[in-house]
């Protein structure tokens, strides 16, 4: 019986999160902040907390003794509080070239290589 209704309140939260995340994929990363914000919703701690949900999932699969997921792995990667910390930077540092008169050009910055794997992470 708990089963049954476990389903369904994922079904509706899946319908729900469709439906209030329509158009959303259209916005660029600032739009989104700032409809988080206009939302009550601090960006940077959402995804810290993500980022914490996903750490203690990618533990339990581990320790339940299968792979953990790459897309998991890239999730966590990327919502690191080093990685966030770096990439606020450097759009603070792009804005503040464009802002100051230098060469459009110049904020222009090649894709960023993968991480590597820390060597004091999980060991996943």
């Amino acid at each position: 019986m708990a089963k049954g209704k476990a389903e369904s309140l994922e079904q509706g939260i899946l319908r729900t999160a469709a439906l209030l995340g329509e158009g959303d994929e259209r916005l660029n990363r600032d739009e989104l902040n700032r409809a988080l914000e206009n939302a009550g919703i601090d960006p940077a701690r959402a995804t810290a907390r993500f980022h914490e949900a996903a750490q203690r999932l990618a533990d339990n699969v581990h320790q339940s003794g299968q792979t953990v997921p790459l897309s998991l792995q890239q999730a966590i990667a990327e919502t690191a509080p080093s990685v966030v910390s770096a990439k606020r930077k450097s759009l603070a540092s792009d804005i503040s070239r464009i802002s100051t008169g230098s060469p459009l050009i110049s904020a222009i910055r090649p894709t960023e290589a993968p991480l590597a794997k820390s060597r004091t992470g999980p060991p996943w």
